[in-house]
């Protein structure tokens, strides 16, 4: 059972986490133009509702990113967000969900060029990225504005540009990644992450320089690819933990797509464009309710003790992704003063995320130890076989190491279990020889 410290609404749902049940997505991370586009949508596609929230995220942290903030400390906040659709099997519609959102909420409000020449100050990629295409961009970019020509005097320089980085299986991104095929693509999205004030990075053709980047991540992929593709480097480097994991069931069938309702639609459209017009360009504060949930939670968070090391390495950022959300919350109410709702909201998004990182580790803690007892088994048998039908552990454990071996706490728990198991049962009692019980291998 998982500890979830973060709600002072409700206690956490132990049935649900003991029967491992599905992490329910939370009813108050809806405010503003996030339940406009809900229900806009929902009636219309198989996606679950947390993909359609995730999905619906990214893009209104693209939209809003560039012209709103937070003094925090010595930087402007902003509200950036990593996020991350994992579905319990292919179909349940993240690109759907994708899509849809960038169609209907970031397309519209996309800027459009004030005149030839003039730089994206948002950019959107799709695919497969490296490190370098990531800085380039985001990178700063001269231009001549009209009236002025090129070469007469120095150029102008558009900074504090926004990119939203699509990736369809974030898994294989990973594992290009993993293969350095990705131009440091890690490094890049640890850095970008924190809102560096300039980034510079040498490529092959130049040096690429960018200030005050801004990037947006909206990833898919599967529990079972992702356990393939994240290690353990991964998570204690804290890639995992500046991403906002969501999970997704497969959804009610919708054989037939229906329209999206136009006067729906375009409500939806006039509300974002209210709430980009009264919150652009200015600072964003916590009202006193807001600061007192956050003051609660966060102290929670810091007091409390993950039961592995891998999932507090996993969530450690949680605090300062429950401001960005919060950010956001009331950003998409066309407010500058973050609510306690909203804050509470953001909070529950949090304990939300932890329950499905959980339930990513387990699924990447269960396909490493399915693949060290096969490992085991393995080894067992070709020592049978070169010892008369019987092994010791000592034996098998020789054959297990080196560089590609296992380490010995993974092989020990491994023997012990298949021990208890019956799948290794030791010929005479006291005897360290065993031999493997065919009666219970598949």
């Amino acid at each position: 059972m998982q500890d979830v410290l973060y709600s002072t609404t409700a206690a956490p749902d132990t049935a649900a986490s003991e029967s491992n049940a599905p992490p329910r997505f939370p009813d108050t991370a809806w405010p503003g133009v996030f339940a406009s586009y809900y229900d806009l949508v929902a009636p219309t596609c198989e996606a679950s509702d947390a993909f359609i929230w995730a999905s619906a995220t990214g893009m209104l942290s693209t939209l809003f990113a560039p012209g709103v903030g937070m003094a925090w400390g010595s930087q402007i906040l902003k509200p950036t967000l990593y996020l991350l659709l994992l579905g319990a099997t292919g179909r349940t519609r993240k690109t759907t969900a994708m899509q849809d959102a960038r169609r209907i909420l970031l397309d519209p409000f996309m800027p459009r060029p004030r005149f030839p020449g003039d730089p994206e100050r948002i950019t959107v990629l799709s695919g497969f990225a490296s490190g370098e295409g990531m800085a380039d961009a985001l990178s700063d970019q001269e231009f001549w504005p009209p009236g002025k020509k090129k070469g007469e005097g120095p150029p102008e320089v558009a900074t504090g540009r926004c990119a939203l980085f699509e990736f369809d299986e974030f898994a294989s991104q990973l594992m290009k990644s993993n293969k350095d095929a990705a131009g440091n693509f890690t490094g890049m999205l640890l850095r970008l992450w924190d809102l560096p004030p300039t980034l510079s990075l040498r490529t092959r053709r130049e040096q690429v320089t960018t200030t005050n980047p801004l990037a947006v991540i909206l990833a898919a992929s599967t529990y079972s690819f992702m356990g393939r593709a994240l290690s353990q480097g991964h998570i204690r480097d804290g890639v995992l933990n500046r991403f906002l994991l969501v999970h997704g069931e497969p959804g009610k069938a919708v054989p037939v797509r229906p329209a999206i309702n136009p006067q729906d639609h375009m409500a939806l459209m006039t509300e974002l464009h209210q709430a980009l017009t009264a919150v652009w360009g200015r600072l964003f504060t916590l009202s006193p309710g807001a600061e007192a949930v956050h003051t609660t939670l966060y102290c929670n968070d810091h007091q409390q003790r993950r039961e592995s090391d891998l999932l507090e390495a996993a969530t450690s950022r949680a605090s300062i992704m429950a401001i960005r959300l919060a950010v956001l919350f009331a950003a998409a109410r066309g407010s500058t003063v973050i609510s306690d709702t909203d804050m509470q909201g953001a909070w529950d998004v949090m304990t939300y995320n932890q329950a499905v990182v959980a339930r990513l580790l387990q699924s990447l803690q269960d396909s490493t130890w399915r693949e060290a007892e096969a490992r085991v088994q393995s080894a067992a048998r070709r020592e049978a076989a070169a010892s008369g039908g019987t092994f010791t552990m000592a034996a098998v454990r020789a054959r297990l190491k080196g560089g590609n071996g296992l380490d010995a706490r993974t092989f020990n728990g491994c023997w012990m279990s298949m021990v208890r198991a019956g799948d290794f049962v030791a010929v005479a009692e006291g005897s360290d020889r065993y031999c493997i019980n065919e009666e219970v291998q598949p």
